[in-house]
């Protein structure tokens, strides 16, 4: 985009903000206009020159401070590129925020704790896995984006495939914004190459994580210290099936079977494939392939890089892309060994893993709206949310790709922006065809009948709440194979049952039967 068409879309956008004022509110309307043809994003060509160079021009805008709250791991350089991006968005919307940041590890509890007590909060992540999406719009804790999308962010409305709103809409009202990213869930194995060529092992033989257990038994004989597979939180057993199950709520995990055309609704780790991964599980922690204390480990980070654990889990974008995301970010390449061989799947919860809202207690919604709008759309933004501060955590090579300094590989960890990976560049060991990769990928996988249905659990919060206190109470430890299978297992499933988990999954059968019925 040239400078000139900039200034054009910003003066527009501006004289809209002044002619019509503060918004009254949202009308609550989930209407989209029918194209939601991918083409409509930007270009890399028509985003040229959208970077910190650009001319500086009086926005008209009062100042505003703002409060992001959002998810970034913890790194030496976070406040230094916080910095360069309030001076970007100073210059462009004469706004600049206040930076309070959560990770895995507290972000469910600290942003809960804001969000409950009417603290301040413009712009925060949210997923359908941390701090959750649709347990906080029940809350009535995110405004309706509808008419804050239409004015103003209408490119970003525009780009962004209608069935990913959908994904998000709750009666009518989109809640957060996805960004335009991989969509599709493809379950995979990540394995040190370096590791397993060193054994000497036929990957050949290898077809699904079923077929892993002689390479391992290798791996431990030569290296015994290794971690053979990250397991903790659950993760084998939570991968493993989701590229068969649409998950409809987390703690239950109740939803359907993406092959059965009847839609019957189920509970995933109560069915017979749930139950061969617990299995699964146990065999592979008494074989010595986990951390002997996986139940506890809540941060691997540093394990993976150092190569004491040999392999993760991770969802894969098009064939690959496993590889590359560790070859750019920790300088070795990995085997990738899908969990089923199942193709990927599109759902509502794979376009909800990293999602921004803007929570009640937003001061000003509308200048958070365009905050949104312009990261979408400008490559500078998108850059330094993604990498850092260029010449310092990373430089372009004369192609226009990123190649990370060391600062830029230890001082700095990715804070999570609406992503676009049209405009976003890409790591040098990228492939140049990226964008045209995950696309089709994104065209390969199998749609969930369920896209854009949302459980209404206004009814069941208390069968929720006591279906995760069994939750709470069994899964993590089963999951990691800490247990005996034959005596735990029946015990978790009795007192799902206790919990009422037959009761709400009618309820569950009984709402996605009136869902399709619209849909056909």
């Amino acid at each position: 985009m040239k400078r000139g068409t900039i200034k054009n879309w910003m003066a527009a956008l501006l004289c809209v903000f002044l002619i019509t004022g503060i918004l009254s509110g949202c009308r609550n309307s989930a209407e989209k206009p029918s194209n939601d043809d991918s083409t409509a994003l930007l270009t890399t060509e028509e985003t040229e020159g959208t970077d910190s160079n650009n001319d500086s021009e009086e926005t008209g805008l009062d100042y505003v401070e703002l409060v992001w709250h959002g998810s970034q791991m913890v790194s030496k350089d976070n406040e230094k590129v916080q910095e360069k991006i309030n001076e970007y968005l100073r210059e462009k919307l004469n706004c600049t925020f206040k930076f309070v940041t959560g990770d895995d590890s507290n972000i469910d509890q600290k942003f809960s704790v804001i969000l409950a007590s009417g603290e301040q909060s413009d712009i925060m992540w949210t997923s359908n896995h941390r701090n959750d999406t649709f347990a906080n719009i029940s809350k009535g804790a995110f405004l309706p984006l509808n008419d804050l999308l239409k004015q103003y962010a209408p490119t970003m409305y525009e780009a962004i495939p209608e069935y990913v709103w959908n994904s998000v809409t709750v009666n009518g009202s989109i809640y957060a914004v996805p960004g335009y990213l991989p969509y599709t869930m493809q379950p995979t194995l990540l394995l040190n190459k370096d590791i397993v060529d060193s054994v000497g092992y036929d990957m050949s033989q290898v077809d699904t994580i079923m077929d892993l257990e002689p390479l391992f038994d290798k791996i431990l004989e030569k290296y015994p210290d290794k971690i053979c597979v990250d397991a903790s939180q659950g993760w084998l057993v939570s991968y493993a099936t989701a590229g068969v199950f649409d998950r409809i709520e987390k703690y239950s995990t109740v939803g359907i079977n993406v092959d059965d055309p009847n839609a019957k609704v189920t509970t995933q780790y109560l069915s017979e494939f749930g139950q061969e991964i617990f299995k699964l599980a146990e065999r592979w922690y008494e074989a010595g392939y986990f951390d002997p204390n996986v139940n506890a480990v809540q941060d691997s980070s540093g394990d993976r890089k150092n190569q004491k654990v040999v392999g993760w889990f991770q969802h894969i974008a098009y064939d690959g892309y496993g590889s590359d995301l560790v070859k750019g970010n920790m300088g070795f390449e990995m085997y990738e060994v899908p969990c089923t061989n199942e193709p990927p799947l599109v759902a509502t919860t794979t376009v909800c893993g990293s999602m921004h809202a803007i929570p009640i207690s937003s001061k000003n919604p509308e200048r958070a709206m365009m905050v949104m709008e312009l990261i979408f759309t400008d490559k500078y933004l998108q850059d330094l949310f993604a990498y850092g501060i260029e010449g310092e955590h990373f430089n372009y090579t004369d192609d226009g790709k990123v190649v990370k300094t060391e600062s830029g590989m230890n001082g700095y960890k990715e804070l999570a922006a609406v992503k676009n990976i049209k405009v976003q560049s890409v790591l040098d060991n990228y492939p140049d065809n990226y964008v045209e990769l995950v696309e089709a990928y994104n065209d390969s996988a199998r749609p969930s009948p369920l896209i854009g249905f949302t459980y209404d659990s206004a009814d069941t919060s208390p069968l929720l709440a006591s279906v995760k206190s069994v939750w709470d109470e069994y899964f993590v430890t089963l999951a990691c194979g800490m247990v005996d299978y034959d005596t735990v297992y029946p015990q978790f499933a009795a007192k799902m049952e206790q919990a009422g988990i037959d009761e709400l999954i009618a309820d569950v059968q009984r709402q996605v039967d009136e869902f399709l019925k619209t849909k056909r």
